[in-house]
Formats: structure tokens, sequence, C-alpha cells
């Protein structure tokens, strides 16, 4: 999080998009926040298209260990994948552990606030080239099942 919701806010929004930069299948989505995450939404647009491909979920503490797809879903280079996030750090939350709320800093306890959004990809076709993701010292290729070779 680039910034923690202050006391007494009840719609504090989160927002962070990364555009895919090869084709991947898309196996899970792991969306995770703490007590104030209230809204929790994840979706991936193609380029060149106003609407998402993939209907966003909101995903609350009930769905914390995330959503694996049945069927792998192939996701083009150049898709945008977006986190909405909505914490609440009012009086009115009852999940709030600070009474009377007081501003959070963002952390890995649970007392602290985050908005993760995780996606568990394959590259579509199995390889990944060092021109498409530069940041990669080496080359990777991966077999179906996600174990590389």
């Amino acid at each position: 999080m680039r910034s923690t919701p202050p006391a007494g806010v009840k719609d504090f929004p989160v927002a962070d998009d990364f555009e895919l930069p090869l084709d991947v299948d898309l196996l899970a989505v792991y969306s995770h926040a703490h007590y104030l995450g209230r809204v929790l939404d994840a979706f991936a647009a193609p380029r060149r298209h106003e609407e998402a491909a993939h209907p966003h979920s909101s995903m609350g503490p009930e769905l914390a260990g995330g959503l694996r797809y049945r069927e792998s879903v192939f996701l083009p280079r150049g898709t945008t994948a977006s986190l909405r996030y909505s914490h609440d750090n009012s009086a009115h939350n009852a999940s709030n552990p600070n009474s009377p709320p007081r501003r959070v800093v963002a952390g890995t306890r649970s007392v602290d606030e985050m908005a993760h959004l995780w996606l568990q990809v394959l590259p579509h076709g199995g390889e990944i080239s060092a021109a498409c993701c530069p940041g990669l010292r080496t080359c990777i290729r991966c077999d179906r099942t996600g174990s590389g070779r």
C-alpha cells in the first residue's frame, strides 16, 4: 500500500494496475487485506477493451485462500491486471481492531493493513524469453504442471 487509511474513514480506496509483458495462462487469484479490507476487487482487461474481460470478484475474509480456476484462463500480452480495494477504518466496522479507530500503517501484523493481489500464472506456450522480460537473468522453461525443466 502506498498510503494507509486514516482514522474514521469509511471508504479508503486503494488501486493498482500491472500490464502483462507476455501471454500467460492464469491459474489462480489470491487477494489479501487485513481487518479493514471491505471490498477486494480484482479484474483483467485486454488492451483496447473498455470492459473487463473477466468479471471481477469481491473477495472478503471468507475467501482468504484465494480462487483457483478449474481451467486456466488465457490472458494475452498487454492485458492489464487491476486491483480496486476499499478499506473501512471507521467505528462502524465491527472488524476494526482499534477502538476508537486510529491511523494504521502498512505491514504484516494483523493490526497493520495491506492490499495484496497475487496472480498465479504460467507463460502461455511454456516459454519466457529474456527479450519480453528484460528483468530476467536467465530464460525459464516450464512444463504445464508448473515445475521447471
